[in-house]
């Protein structure tokens, strides 16, 4: 009996079984390559997550902070609408009081004015004119006067008084801002009620050499 060897059809089925083996020797190099590939692909997912990880929590402590802006600026907004209530609180008396002395210039009395027989009210607005720009220039330009009534007191003139009469002045508007207003009082703030203002000859028209005394009653509130 003969023993068993390589016969041609042993070798055949070698043959047939070696490229089945290199075919799937190849197939799985395939799979090994695309296995690579998809790890190399799950890598950079794993870093761009880590990215984005990083990225989200960047953006979170930005939120965190704007979110803090946010209250601190609605504290700010909070404390100067707080700051506006109360200036307008202020406001008010303020405004109280400065129509209180704009009605308080609506009436105003002169001293010591010389005068003559037969003077007319045109004269005397002219005067009065003449002592306003004289005595308290901040108003010339700033307050709108319109004067009602003007007149001396006692009405009837005599040559036997020893001193001129009186010259009263009704204002019926005077408008001015607060700020001119509050000019004016601190130019005549110190002195009395009625005191006597210096007003030279040219203003008033008369002697050339002396000075005369006009006094200006302005009612405060």
């Amino acid at each position: 009996m003969r023993e068993k060897g390589f016969s041609p059809s042993n070798l055949s089925e070698l043959k047939d079984e070696l490229r089945i083996q290199r075919k799937e020797t190849k197939n799985l190099e395939k799979k090994v390559e695309e296995l690579k590939a998809r790890v190399i692909n799950a890598e950079k997912v794993i870093n761009e997550m880590k990215e984005m990880k990083t990225m989200t929590r960047e953006i979170r402590d930005k939120c965190t902070s704007f979110s803090n802006r946010l209250d601190q600026l609605e504290e700010r907004v909070s404390a100067i609408e707080d700051q506006m209530n109360e200036m307008k609180r202020e406001e008010k008396p303020k405004e109280k009081r400065r129509k209180r002395n704009e009605q308080s210039l609506q009436e105003v009395w002169d001293y010591r004015v010389p005068e003559s027989e037969g003077e007319n009210g045109t004269k005397l607005e002219n005067t009065l004119q003449d002592i306003i720009q004289e005595s308290f220039p901040n108003l010339v330009g700033q307050a709108n006067i319109q004067i009602q009534e003007i007149q001396r007191t006692p009405q009837r003139y005599s040559w036997r008084r020893a001193t001129p009469r009186h010259i009263i002045a009704r204002f019926t508007k005077v408008e001015m801002k607060e700020k001119n207003l509050k000019g004016s009082q601190r130019e005549r703030s110190g002195y009395p009620q009625r005191e006597a203002h210096q007003t030279n000859s040219r203003s008033l028209g008369r002697n050339s050499t002396s000075q005369k005394r006009v006094g200006a009653n302005i009612q405060h509130s």
